[in-house]
């Protein structure tokens, strides 16, 4: 009896209860990689492939049928402008460039010139007066802003000085903006005739527009008050006296100008459309693609812009650098203000006045 009273105890034992935790540990990790592992199948559709790839292709059908169907919008409008133009080298270039840039990528062919696509700016009257293209002579004079809003900089230790030119004196200036290509058309005609004609000699800046001297008497039907021109001559170190270019040098200069933006803007045979005599030695800013046009073209500045005023928005001057192909147009002035379009997918647009009666609007096509 003693014996069946007898009390079991419980003995802790830790080693099991160790190994039950990790069996349980072990048990909700498989448990866990179960459940993601049916996710993931249940997420991955069985035959929605061909029903991706078919989309795909229906996309970029349309895409082409609307790409083909611009260019020849675009072909005709470009043959009407270049018989327009009279210009027969254009309309071979045009066709060249609408070429490769539709084997290039029909998303650039439909890019170019949607009319339909513009921007509208409205400028007042007195923006005719200021420009790159604007023309100053007797009869019509440079207005220049007030002393606050010039944009004339001196050429007094710009690019170029001291290496390729020198100035009659330190006053001398043009626009900020023709400052770097002045400089570096000067120093690549120094560059050429460094071993030659001007090896110890510089070209000499001899007029220009004028800074920092309030009390300099102005004449402002002179194109050099505009900051746009300059008249240029070499200067002799060896006898610190000038003499103008040779043949060769001027020759270079007029022939490589229109590269920077320039013109020669008086030449022997533009004199009756000018108004001024020859002068061989006078360059002026235009800007690229106007220069080229007017150099490959013989055409000085008031044969370029009597071009230009026969074209219209719908029907523009279509110039091409190569590199790029511009339309040109002009819009006659209002009385008060003057609306002007633009594409909107016009990566590069100017607009200038002619000092006379409108503007000249320039976008990349």
């Amino acid at each position: 009896m003693a014996e069946s009273n007898k009390k079991f105890k419980f003995k802790f034992n830790k080693e099991g209860v160790l190994a039950l935790v990790c069996m349980a540990v072990i048990a909700i990790v498989l448990i866990v990689l179960i459940v993601f592992i049916v996710k993931a199948v249940s997420q991955t559709p069985p035959d929605d492939t061909s029903e991706v790839t078919t989309t795909a292709d229906t996309v970029n059908t349309d895409q082409t049928t609307d790409t083909s169907t611009t260019p020849t919008t675009d072909t005709t409008a470009t043959t009407t402008t270049e018989t327009d133009a009279t210009t027969e080298p254009t309309t071979q270039t045009e066709t060249d460039a609408t070429t490769e840039t539709t084997e290039a990528t029909t998303t650039e062919e439909t890019s170019i010139i949607p009319i339909e696509g513009t921007m509208t700016f409205t400028l007042p009257h007195d923006d005719i007066y200021k420009g790159d293209l604007i023309i100053v002579n007797e009869s019509n004079a440079y207005r220049a802003p007030s002393a606050e809003t010039s944009t004339l900089v001196s050429l007094y230790k710009k690019t170029g000085f001291g290496y390729s030119y020198r100035l009659r004196n330190t006053r001398l200036a043009l626009q900020g903006h023709v400052v770097e290509n002045f400089g570096a058309m000067l120093n690549a005609m120094k560059e050429t005739f460094a071993s030659s004609s001007l090896k110890d000699d510089y070209l000499l800046i001899n007029f220009a527009a004028i800074v920092n001297d309030p009390g300099a008497a102005v004449d402002y039907t002179n194109e050099n008050a505009s900051g746009l021109s300059f008249d240029i001559r070499v200067y002799i170190t060896s006898t610190q006296k000038t003499r103008i270019l040779n043949s060769t040098e001027q020759k270079w200069l007029a022939d490589n100008c229109a590269a920077y933006g320039f013109i020669l803007r008086y030449p022997e045979d533009k004199s009756s459309a000018t108004g001024v005599s020859a002068n061989l030695y006078h360059f002026r800013y235009v800007g690229t693609p106007h220069s080229l046009y007017m150099k490959n073209n013989n055409l000085c500045l008031e044969d370029y812009i009597a071009l230009i005023k026969e074209g219209t928005f719908e029907s523009p001057l279509v110039v091409s650098t190569g590199a790029a192909t511009y339309n040109i147009y002009y819009v006659y002035a209002s009385e008060g203000t003057t609306e002007i379009k633009v594409p909107n997918a016009s990566p590069y647009y100017s607009i200038s006045g002619d000092n006379s009666e409108g503007f000249i609007v320039m976008y990349q096509r």
